[in-house]
């Protein structure tokens, strides 16, 4: 089953009345396309312009954990895999040759580093979250209420 459709993602300057989200096209909630921004507060939404910012957290954020997931998932397997013939290698056998462990360390590596990275990416967006001052008075301007920070 896929699972399609529209959701909000990129939560960024948070205020004490509300915070800026970006409506996406998602497949299984990962951010594909973005498609207008939106200031929330708990009456509902308000549209503002599109936010680069917001539109940029939703992706690192969406994209980080499928690459965090991703990673591991595929680190895990593939050490399962070479396990054997790692074993075989090291006790002086021909299971495989010295090019081959090389691009078995090389791809274990890759993989790591990207599931890091996903994570290190999906953690780093909290802090964009907080509006600053002048932020705020932008988004009072924009959405007619009054809007004051953190």
């Amino acid at each position: 089953m896929i699972v399609a459709g529209t959701r909000l993602a990129g939560k960024v300057d948070q205020a004490q009345t509300g915070f800026v989200v970006t409506r996406f096209v998602h497949v299984w909630f990962v951010p594909l396309i973005p498609m207008s921004s939106w200031f929330v507060t708990d009456g509902g939404a308000r549209p503002v312009p599109f936010s680069l910012k917001s539109a940029f957290v939703g992706y690192v954020r969406g994209w980080g954990v499928l690459a965090a997931l991703g990673g591991f998932g595929g680190f895990v397997y593939l050490c399962t895999e070479y396990y054997s013939r790692f074993e075989v290698y090291l006790r002086g056998g021909t299971a495989v040759g010295e090019a081959e462990v090389v691009s078995m360390v090389i791809t274990l590596a890759v993989l790591g580093l990207l599931a890091v990275l996903g994570g290190v990416a999906f953690v780093a967006m909290r802090f964009l979250s907080k509006a600053s001052a002048a932020r705020c008075a932008e988004l009072s301007r924009l959405t007619g209420l009054t809007v004051a920070p953190l």
